[in-house]
């Protein structure tokens, strides 16, 4: 049994920016509580965390959707990111670093 605090992504991506930056997309599952499964309440529906990150030089900043449904349209071939009651939290001041 893993203990940790961690959660596997799902998704990672990164795309070369106009400005020379890159653009980094995460998608992850969100921590989902036991009320919250046993109850089924609307929110269920909206079991991703997704992180975009627009970085430059090391440095950037981006947003953080917590529970976020995404739907694919495949007539455009891109995806919607619809979240659930919530506004995008903003990421300021992210830096890059290595492990």
């Amino acid at each position: 049994m893993d203990n940790g605090l961690g959660w596997d992504l799902r998704f990672a991506a990164r795309v070369p920016g106009e400005d020379g930056g890159d653009r980094v997309i995460l998608a992850t599952d969100r921590p989902i509580s036991f009320w919250e499964t046993t109850r089924q309440p609307r929110s269920i529906d909206y079991p991703f965390t997704v992180i975009e990150l627009h970085m430059k030089g090391g440095e950037g900043e981006g947003t953080l959707s917590l529970a976020t449904r995404v739907i694919p349209n495949e007539a455009q071939n891109i995806v919607v990111l619809e979240n659930f009651g919530q506004q995008r939290i903003r990421l300021t001041e992210v830096k890059a670093s290595r492990l």
